[in-house]
């Protein structure tokens, strides 16, 4: 190749070959020239020059610029030296601060750079991005800040199309336009039908309405985009504070929605306060979110993984109030912890609902300690539940005179489903629901209908286990008796297939309800049916599995010793006999350097003994005593152990083989203890060996 034909190359290749960094400062006496020794005094100057060119870096020094910007199809790079609070944007309240509309790509960008006080709300109305506006264009944005920026839609941000990306980067403070009537989009961020924005470790939070009078429709978020390791945190809106997905599709990944609200300048609000979809949710959080009507924590999404807990939908008024974690929306292998549903005195064709979830569907999912107060279903209502975990859920009458059904579900229809330790008037299990191959037990009605009530609509039970429920199995209060076949009632219930026996529960004290083998359950469930395997029904929520190997499990309660310890056991390692030879119980919390020593039992009891609990019952087995050890004397605290290694030797020597379940307590001396028993109790471990 000739030299001026290499020369020419170069020249045209001068994004790659010859990148040049350009410096900008607001203390510069003049215009500047843009090199170290005599600095650009304006970022706008910089990227306007005629020397400047896409694939330049302009370093800015600290300082407030106040100016706005356009990068007029340049693919420049404007990095502010030292963090994003040092060098700082300030629109001065006059319009959009950054603007990319000429086709930049990911070269473009800001890196430590504030974006503040833009203002796109002048004249006239619905106008878009008060901090930045992005049409036709994907600029990458590394540690950057966008706060206090206003607009009717995308008062943060504005992305009309392209796939912007965004790393460490907080959108926060950012308000909707003021006045008008006009409902308005995204506070903090808007993204349009064409956009693909994403991102990464974010924080979008504390966006909202500010003193709009209008409808806002996403505090933190409005359309779609990818959001990963992200937090909306504390955004408000009439309807989706922290999501709103406009139709699209926004995908979150392991992100923390927290604290959003549904609200508005007029105390009206819309359904969904953490996340309104349609959006898919993957490893997410939702955690203490608000809103009214439907979907605390999220409404119309589509949910994997995600955490729920301490959600609420609250009403003052004649309206319905319903999933207070979730509503409409589909989850699977979720959590809901105590999330709530307040409504007020029902109000007849108002529905009041599901302190977890309203609608949609479950599966593999837990609920426990959701509550609903004067509504029904305090775990689920109205919602197709399989293979779900339903615990210490309540619908909460409040006032007299009202009757809750369904403390763990009501309506919808339980598959496969474990419950227990529900509580509600009537239906303490569930109620009005179809119930299938589930283990309702140890449910509670304060009225009627322990376990299974018709309650606000005929249901049907089968192939299921009811039993322990206070202060009946099964009842029906409006509607025809319930069909119940094939299934194992306590006391006996009319229907083909019924029958009255123990289930034989692998671990009953502490909630393993799967069937040890001799079970009466198993192969006696509706003949149509068919279990996994192939072979003719079981009865309850879990088909029997010679394989299954439960975990170790604490129940009971221990006695507080003279130092207001109260002891407690650890279970570490295996209860399989064909697993490592490691299970070993700790008992932790004695007083130090006296005599303890361990008993066990096959059977489990709860009676008053030496001033605590005694929770073995049967015949009832001693070992050596031995030291708690602990801090040396005179020292006297509560640094005291005792260890019980339960080793294949152990349970040979006792004849234990597998399926045999075991109880154990730990016992010490407390000469000091008040009661004068002179005794120390741990709480109990329940234990099944399996092969």
């Amino acid at each position: 190749m000739k030299l001026h034909s290499l020369l020419a190359v170069l020249l045209l290749s001068g994004s790659a070959w010859c990148q040049t960094t350009w410096y900008v400062s607001d203390t510069a006496a003049g215009p500047g020239t843009g090199l170290p020794g005599d600095p650009y005094a304006s970022i706008q100057v910089a990227i306007s020059a005629p020397a400047t060119i896409s694939g330049d870096t302009i370093l800015v020094a600290p300082g407030t610029y106040g100016e706005r910007i356009d990068f007029s199809g340049k693919d420049v790079r404007i990095v502010g030296v030292g963090n994003a609070n040092e060098v700082v944007l300030d629109g001065g309240a006059a319009g959009t601060v950054v603007t990319f509309a000429s086709g930049e790509g990911a070269g473009a960008g800001l890196e430590n750079v504030t974006v503040r006080n833009g203002v796109a709300a002048v004249g006239a109305p619905a106008t878009r991005g008060g901090g930045i506006r992005i049409d036709g264009a994907s600029p990458t944005f590394i540690r950057c800040e966008v706060t206090g920026n206003r607009a009717h839609i995308g008062g943060g941000l504005w992305i009309a199309n392209g796939s912007p990306s965004f790393v460490e980067c907080g959108i926060t403070f950012n308000t909707a336009a003021s006045g008008g009537v006009q409902d308005t989009s995204g506070a903090g961020v808007f993204v349009g039908v064409a956009a693909n924005p994403q991102f990464t470790d974010c924080r979008i939070d504390r966006n909202g309405f500010g003193n709009s009078t209008a409808n806002l429709y996403g505090g933190g978020v409005c359309g779609g985009g990818e959001y990963l390791r992200c937090t909306f945190f504390f955004n408000t809106a009439y309807s989706g504070a922290g999501v709103f997905a406009d139709g699209r599709m926004p995908h979150l990944v392991d992100c923390f929605v927290r604290r959003n609200r549904s609200s508005s300048a007029s105390g009206a609000c819309g359904p969904g306060a953490g996340v309104r979809g349609p959006a898919l949710c993957e490893d997410t959080v939702f955690l203490g979110n608000r809103g009214c009507i439907e979907g605390g924590g999220a409404y119309e999404c589509t949910l994997i993984r995600c955490a729920l807990n301490e959600n609420e939908v609250r009403t003052d008024a004649a309206t319905q109030a319903l999933g207070g974690g979730a509503s409409r929306c589909d989850l699977t292998e979720c959590s809901l912890l105590e999330n709530f549903v307040f409504g007020v005195t029902p109000v007849p064709g108002v529905s009041m609902g599901g302190g977890g979830t309203h609608g949609g569907t479950a599966t593999d999912c837990l609920y426990l300690d959701n509550v609903v107060e004067r509504g029904d279903g305090g775990g689920a209502y109205d919602t197709v539940l399989t293979r779900c975990r339903l615990e210490s859920n309540r619908a909460e009458p409040v006032d007299a005179g009202i009757m809750t059904f369904g403390g763990g579900a009501c309506l919808g229809s339980l598959t496969r489903c474990d419950v227990f330790g529900n509580r509600a008037s009537r239906g303490g299990g569930c109620a009005g629901a179809a119930v299938v191959n589930c283990t309702v037990v140890e449910n509670t009605a304060t009225v009627s209908d322990g376990g299974i009530s018709d309650g606000v609509a005929a249901g049907s039970v089968r192939n299921s286990i009811a039993r322990e429920n206070v202060p009946d199995q099964i009842g029906t209060t409006f509607f025809v008796p319930l069909a119940v076949t094939f299934s194992d009632v306590a006391g006996g219930w009319p229907g083909a297939g019924n029958f009255d026996a123990d289930p034989i529960f692998v671990a009953p004290k502490t909630h393993d309800h799967h069937l040890k083998a001799g079970s009466p359950c198993i192969d006696v469930g509706d003949p149509m049916d068919l279990d996994p395997d192939g072979s003719r029904a079981d009865v309850g929520a879990f088909p029997f599995d010679a394989r299954w190997c439960g975990v170790a499990g604490t129940w009971c309660t221990g006695k507080e010793n003279s130092l207001g310890c109260v002891p407690s056991l650890d279970v570490q390692g295996s209860t399989s006999l064909s697993g490592p030879d490691d299970l070993r119980i700790v008992a932790t919390e004695f007083v130090n350097n006296v005599n303890g020593r361990v008993c066990w039992s096959t059977q489990p009891a709860e009676t008053p003994f030496q001033g605590g609990t005694l929770c073995l019952g049967g015949s009832i087995q001693r070992g050596a005593v031995m030291p708690t050890g602990g801090n040396p004397s005179p020292l006297r605290d509560c640094s005291g152990s005792l260890r019980l290694d339960v080793t294949y030797a152990w349970l040979a020597t006792r004849a234990i083989g597998p399926g045999t379940t075991l109880y154990f307590q730990f016992v010490a001396r407390d000469a000091a203890n008040l009661d004068g028993t002179g005794f120390s109790l741990s709480n109990a471990v329940e234990m099944t060996i399996c092969p």
